[in-house]
């Protein structure tokens, strides 16, 4: 039987649907299911529509507010740091992104923390909004314990991503990766699809 095949256009509204159906605004629905299916476009679907069923549920269970309003706590002319006041990730992400980006084009250098924030989905969606504009970009997060260090047995780690991006005169160059042999995402999108993972990326 053929997969079945959605345009991106599809694939948008039906995920802003699902969220607008669990109290979503609409507003933010829209921009979530945007940053989902990007990732599934830049061949990431490990963090794409997959992540919808885990954000739902994150609603229903109060871990993420779909109206929580972002807070500067403190700021100054090249730094801030945010409360997401446990936001969806893409949204305030985003935002402390861009503040970063209008600090740095005014004075050189912006750097934003986020703290209380739900996943933020593909880190290097954000740094290339920097790229784009002509800047460095440069994000960097924890993540939920999942991770054994070297040699270990027990979750002590995060996959701890990050990602850079440079512009080129053209189209941007862009560094993204997990800490770990692979994202968790990816366990995700295997687990869904029934295929076996490659050795080494998992303990048992």
């Amino acid at each position: 039987m053929d997969k079945p095949c959605f345009t991106p256009s599809q694939l948008t509204a039906c995920a802003i649907r699902i969220l607008t159906a669990a109290h979503v605004p609409p507003g933010v629905a829209q921009q979530v299911a945007g940053s989902l299916v990007r990732a599934n476009l830049a061949g990431h679907d490990s963090h794409g529509v997959i992540r919808l069923l885990q954000y739902v549920r994150a609603v229903e269970k109060g871990e993420i507010d779909p109206v929580a309003t972002i807070e500067v706590v403190r700021e100054s002319a090249t730094t801030a740091l945010l409360d997401a006041h446990w936001a969806f990730g893409q949204v305030a992400a985003r935002q402390a992104m861009e503040l970063a980006i209008a600090k740095a084009e005014a004075h050189d250098l912006g750097a934003v923390g986020l703290r209380n924030s739900a996943h933020i989905g593909r880190l290097g969606e954000y740094a290339l909004l920097a790229a784009e504009r002509g800047l460095i970009g440069f994000l960097t997060c924890n993540a939920s314990q999942f991770v054994a260090p070297y040699g270990g047995l027990d979750r002590v780690f995060g996959t701890n991503p990050f990602a850079y991006a440079f512009p080129t005169g053209g189209q941007p160059l862009l560094v993204d990766f997990a800490t770990t042999p692979a994202a968790e995402g990816k366990l995700r999108v295997a687990m869904a699809k029934g295929q076996p993972i490659p050795e080494g990326w998992i303990l048992d």
